[in-house]
């Protein structure tokens, strides 16, 4: 996965501040489109997919994907160095 990080800057400063960030842990793959929505329409701009769920990568991918420019999406629970390339 490549990671733009001015993309994600640009958001984190377009931002005044980001109050709440939401963890996902676990195996949310299937309704992980559903969560970003309900989190949008909460008001929430971050959220966080811990590396020790499964199917992380793909949740975190989907979620950057659709979602990047409403919010910010990264990672946690990053233990492993693959999982950092």
């Amino acid at each position: 996965m490549n990671v733009d990080s001015g993309r994600a800057a640009e958001s984190l400063h377009n931002q005044k501040a980001v109050c709440v960030i939401a963890i996902i842990r676990g195996d949310y793959g299937d309704s992980i489109e559903q969560i970003a929505k309900a989190l949008i329409d909460g008001g929430v701009r971050a959220v966080e997919v811990t590396m020790n769920s499964r199917g992380a990568l793909e949740m975190i991918s989907t979620l950057a994907t659709h979602y990047g420019d409403k919010m910010l999406v990264g990672a946690g629970t990053v233990v492993e160095v693959e999982h950092v390339r």
